[in-house]
């Protein structure tokens, strides 16, 4: 009974990728409804730890081993136009080192970072993709409206239906790459945390403060130990565990 539960909902997530797909091809112009479809979309906290992340649906559906974060190392925190730019060279210039290449990218932004993704692509000499960007539509007040299909060349947005199933998909790739985006952010973002507070403190070199992280977990976890069970730990001793304390 779980099998053929199993079978009927893959049957029928199926079904709905591949209207999606043909769908997004009638929508877009494309050749052929696209079989591997990449999104992009950066993260940060206040421009700081910035990163970016690229999900992939292959066939529609999402293909999570493809996935890949990057860390933003050249565009400074908060500049979303070159942080895409640098992302979009950085995947492009390995080529199929990170898989097959996209049969359509989609960026999470409008027509700025569309634009900084095309320039990107142009100046490494690559032709780009199909590629489109994915914006929500402002109010006043700042309440979000109907989601905008920003197509190249195209001066008015694309807004599709709600249900219709290629923005469906579309969304599906933009969720995906916020989520993966956001996840590698916290994650950095947690470790850094971690790194300035036991950075400086004297005789704890590199090693010793990840052996510490590695015994009790935490920067917290270390925190909450006596002196005393601080200082019993290999190569800490009172004088150290003493610099940890304070």
């Amino acid at each position: 009974e779980h099998a053929r539960r199993a079978l009927e909902e893959h049957a029928t997530a199926s079904q709905g990728a591949s209207m999606g797909l043909a769908a997004l091809a009638t929508h877009l112009g494309l050749a052929a409804p696209p079989a591997r479809i990449e999104g992009y979309d950066l993260s940060h906290t206040a421009g700081h730890e910035p990163v970016a992340a690229m999900s992939v649906l292959t066939d529609g559906v999402p293909d999570s081993a493809s996935y890949r974060h990057f860390a933003v190392r050249e565009a400074e925190g908060g500049d979303d136009y070159g942080g895409m730019a640098e992302i979009i060279r950085r995947r492009f210039a390995k080529g199929q080192e990170l898989g097959p290449l996209p049969d359509l990218v989609l960026i999470d932004g409008g027509a700025g970072q569309v634009a900084s993704a095309l320039a990107a692509l142009r100046a490494l000499g690559v032709e780009p993709p199909p590629l489109v960007g994915l914006a929500k539509a402002r109010r006043s007040g700042g309440a979000s409206t109907d989601e905008r299909i920003v197509i190249p060349g195209v001066d008015a947005p694309l807004v599709l239906a709600p249900d219709d199933p290629a923005l469906r998909l579309l969304v599906r790739v933009r969720d995906e790459a916020h989520r993966f985006a956001g996840r590698y952010q916290r994650k950095r973002r947690s470790a850094a945390l971690a790194g300035t507070a036991l950075d400086g403190i004297a005789g704890l070199g590199p090693r010793r403060r990840q052996d510490l992280l590695k015994r009790f977990g935490s920067v917290e976890g270390i925190r909450a130990l006596a002196i005393e069970d601080l200082a019993a730990v290999p190569g800490i001793g009172e004088r150290v565990a003493r610099e940890i304390r304070e």
